[in-house]
This record gives structure tokens, sequence and C-alpha cells, in this order.
């Protein structure tokens, strides 16, 4: 996370002084990325649940790209419309570098004349990208074509919506929903739930409605890296989804029903478990990370990515031990 950060860091910089710029780490990034969704997918899933609001806006195009090439693999696209698909998450943003940063982390709402100033990123994106030798037109596309709606009412070009490539229309849903589950400088973040209803609410107009179904089919009700409350009143963080029974994941209760922390315990709803009232464990509710102090961050070990979710030092009596 971290390298990838640096090297989107740079990328921009570069982008803002008008160097040429050098896209074959990223290159390198997309490969990464998709050996680890092809070998452990939840494991990355869950750190992209742990963010930085000061870095909001590398994390942000690496959490896109990172969920346009698990949903790719969802979808069943080839290995070359992979590598377009996530060099297109990283990249699709970089006009950005030319904004105002004041107008970009601008705590309250944005003005119209303010919005209208944003709606030229597509442009420069696309400028920028056009500079750099052997890039795919894909991601070309992407960077342009993001902000375009399915009824013709986007930005920039305002076309419709056989003009917009599926790459585009993937990066677009995955753009909004990464956004509304993240806190900004003007928005505090929304639960997974939220982010999904908004989705299907905005389905067929503004977005693809045959990618929003099967995004929401992807992600299911509840995210990796959800926390979510049990009607027994215990709390638990989603390690592992099953698309044949989406409400039933595989869980890690960080909570007694007294939201206290204590030791925590692997639990998959999808053997029927039973608490000892009898009564079989059922996900009542979706919180939001930090509610009554339980953080995702504190259960998980952000700089271990590629080893395993907890590092080399972690007690061997964690659960994410058996879990990966």
């Amino acid at each position: 996370f971290k390298l990838t950060q640096e090297r989107l860091l740079k990328i921009q910089q570069q982008a803002l002084a008008k160097q040429s710029i050098d896209v074959e780490p990223l290159k390198k990034t997309v490969i990464d990325i998709l050996v680890s969704l092809e070998s452990k997918p939840e494991a990355l899933l869950l750190l992209l649940n742990v963010k930085n609001r000061d870095a909001y806006t590398t994390e942000h195009q690496l959490r896109v790209s990172i969920l346009a090439l698990g949903f790719g693999l969802f979808l069943g696209m080839s290995r070359e419309q992979l590598k377009s698909l996530g060099l297109a998450g990283l990249l699709f943003d970089i006009g950005k570098a030319r904004m105002p940063s004041l107008l970009l982390n601008k705590p309250a709402k944005i003005t119209r004349e303010d919005a209208m100033l944003l709606q030229h990123h597509p442009q420069e994106s696309f400028k920028i990208l056009s500079t750099i030798p052997n890039l795919s037109e894909v991601v070309k596309e992407v960077a342009l074509s993001h902000h375009e709606r399915i009824d013709g009412k986007g930005y920039p070009r305002h076309i419709h919506k056989d003009r917009v490539s599926r790459y585009a229309k993937i990066i677009s849903i995955i753009d909004t929903y990464d956004a509304l589950i993240s806190d900004r400088s003007y928005a505090r973040a929304k639960s997974a739930t939220e982010a999904i209803e908004i989705l299907k609410k905005n389905s067929g107009d503004k977005f693809d409605r045959f990618l929003v179904d099967k995004f929401v089919e992807w992600l299911t009700p509840y995210p990796v890296g959800s926390i979510v409350e049990l009607k027994s009143g215990e709390v638990a963080i989603v390690l592992k989804n099953y698309h044949q029974q989406p409400s039933k994941p595989k869980l890690l209760i960080v909570s007694d029903k007294m939201h206290r922390t204590n030791k925590q315990t692997i639990l998959d709803l999808s053997l029927d478990p039973t608490h000892s009232k009898g009564s079989k464990y059922e996900i009542w509710n979706v919180l939001l990370d930090g509610v009554d102090g339980i953080q995702l961050k504190s259960f998980l070990d952000k700089d271990s990515l590629g080893v395993s979710i907890w590092n080399k030092n972690a007690k061997k009596s964690s659960p994410f031990e058996s879990f990966l």
C-alpha cells in the first residue's frame, strides 16, 4: 500500500510539473494486486477498510483499482482486460493534480462555480495520459468518460451511453461507492449498506443497471470488512462472503453484547451456529467504523500486505491464522 501510494504521489507531482510520466511501476502494482486477489481475496479486501483521511486521494485511487479488479474477476474478464481496468483505476483521476488543492479539500459543500471547475478534471486526466507512450486507449477513455451518465447528462461530453466503454462504467460505479464509504473533507462516511442503496437508486439513470446489479451481487449485503451487530448484541467484522448464502458470511466476533472487546473468535453463519439461548446467530445491523469505540484498524495490520493480515510478530492464537 505504502509503496503504491508513493508511486501515485510521484506521478501526481510529475503531472503537476508537466514532466514525463513513467507508469511501468504501476503496471507491476496491478499484477501484484491480481495475484493477491486470486490467492487471498478476502485479505486484500479487508485491508481496504483501513483508511487514512489525510491520504484520501492516493488511497482512493488504489482502492478503486483493487475493487475494480476484484469485480472484474467476478465478471470473468480476461487477464488483458483486467490489466487495463486495474491501471485505469489507478490513473483515472490524475487530472485532479492540476486542480486547486483548496478546492479538492474544501470542508464545505462546493459552489456551482467550484463544480464547474472540477468538471474539467476528466479532460485534464486525458491530456496528461495522452502524453504517455504506449498507454492503453482503455485507460485514457476511462479517465475522460468516468463521469458520463447513462441518461446522457454526465460530463464532460454529455455523450450517449453507447459511446461510454464498459470499463468507464465500472470505474464510475466503484469511484462513487468508495467515495461514499469514505470520510472526505466535506462529508462523513456512509455504511456499505447505505452506499449500495444509493447506487441502486441511481441505477439506470447515472449508472449502468446490469453492472450495478452485478456489483451488488459481488459485494453481497455485507461486504468484507463491514462491522456488523448481531441480534445477540455482539459485534463482528465480516471476513468472508458466500454468494450462495449472502446473508450468512464468516465473521470475527470482536465484542460481547455490552460492546466490550474481548477474545476474538471466528463465527461462520453459513454453518447456522446457535448461541447460548438456543437461537441462531443473525446479523441485525451494519455499524460505521468507530461506533462505540470499535475500530477496524485496531484488529488489522495493514503493513503486512503480501504475507498475511497478521504480521510476523502476531500472537499464534490469532483467529486470522486459521482463516488465512
